[in-house]
């Protein structure tokens, strides 16, 4: 008898540690796959597996450029509180600048950026390697 929750699931940790579909296969051979079943089922598994990861990158990538947008958001918002604040400088006053904003907003920024370069590098590595 064929189990076929523990076999998706074996073969799914199986593809993480870069086993082959023909491994994988035999897995399932093992496993109570009938002859016909199992390379289907191995090469069904694998595309799982690739569509997976694509979808986790496409969300990586999601999450970089969100990082972007509060980044240039909070840049943005300390540079125009610090420019308001100069303008509304009287003579002799104080100018606030909003420091500690504009970094966290570069750094969010920064961030955004080297991650959606990883992502966009990793998408199109597997991509390329799916079709």
């Amino acid at each position: 008898m064929y189990r076929e929750k523990y076999g998706r699931q074996t073969a799914a940790a199986m593809y993480q540690v870069n086993k082959p579909v023909a491994e994988v296969a035999q897995m399932l051979l093992a496993e109570g796959a009938t002859a016909e079943q199992a390379p289907a089922l191995a090469q069904t598994y694998y595309q799982q597996h690739l569509s997976r990861g694509i979808l986790a990158t496409k969300k990586k990538l999601k999450e970089a450029i969100m990082y972007q947008t509060v980044g240039l958001v909070l840049a943005g918002g300390s540079l125009f509180l610090s420019f308001l604040t100069y303008l509304l400088l009287d003579d002799g006053g104080s100018f606030i600048g909003f420091y500690g904003l504009l970094a966290v907003g570069l750094l969010a920024l920064l961030k955004g950026r080297l991650d959606k370069r990883s992502a966009e590098a990793t998408l199109k590595q597997e991509e390329g390697s799916h079709s």
